[in-house]
């Protein structure tokens, strides 16, 4: 999951879990959970998009 601050993109988010733990309710959780970091870490992201 690429995070929305940079264009383009040069960081992203990843998750590892185990394939015998994953389920399509807990692969929604998943999704769920990454998407409020994500949202999370751009809301303390730097709003200067001049650097290199």
């Amino acid at each position: 999951m690429t995070k929305d601050i940079e264009a383009p993109p040069i960081d992203a988010i990843s998750c590892s879990i185990p394939i015998d733990r994953l389920n399509p309710a807990r692969t929604e959780e998943l999704i769920e959970a990454m998407r409020l970091t994500r949202l999370s870490i751009e809301r303390m992201a730097p709003i200067d998009h001049t650097m290199p």
